[in-house]
């Protein structure tokens, strides 16, 4: 009997505890909502205003944002680094530069988050054809386009308005 009551209290305790975090999550995560919301409006005002030096940061979440087709549900692969090695490791099969094997040990790897290897086993297949790295290049970018209206009418007003984007990512 004495067993069953500390595990209840055990229970209980763990309860509270979990209930304890999740409070702290969420009013961590509603001090960042607040942030951002300040930041956004600080870069409003600042666009607005025509303030030069505004540079604004952006991710793969912008493209991936950007791509998103509404009545498919989903992006073109090459949006993201990994649907774009994956893209290059069927290029390689496709063309029969590498066969089965390899792009399975390949795919195996992006399932690890190994794309740094796999994108140089990609290059490496590809660049002994360079009509064919070319290619396959062009037509994984050829495809993209802004699909958001909204987002591109805010680009757009932020480059209008002397705004520098910077991104690292390769699209």
């Amino acid at each position: 009997e004495k067993k069953e009551e500390k595990k209840e209290e055990k229970k209980e305790e763990k309860k509270k505890e979990e209930k304890k975090e999740e409070k702290m999550l969420r009013a961590s995560v509603d001090e960042r909502v607040g942030e951002a919301r300040a930041l956004r409006e600080k870069l409003l005002e600042s666009l607005s205003e025509g303030k030069e030096g505004v540079v604004i940061f952006v991710g793969s979440g912008l493209s991936i944002t950007a791509c998103f087709d509404t009545s498919t549900r989903s992006v073109p692969p090459s949006v993201s680094w990994e649907g774009l090695l994956k893209e290059g490791v069927k290029e390689a099969q496709r063309e029969k530069i590498k066969d089965q094997k390899w792009a399975d040990e390949n795919l195996e790897l992006l399932e690890k988050g190994q794309f740094v290897e796999v994108a140089e086993a990609v290059r490496t297949a590809l660049e002994d054809r360079p009509a064919v790295f070319e290619s396959f290049l062009r037509n994984q970018f050829h495809q993209l386009s802004c699909k958001n209206a909204r987002l591109r009418r805010a680009l757009m007003y932020a480059r209008e308005r002397g705004a520098i984007f910077v991104t690292t990512n390769y699209d």
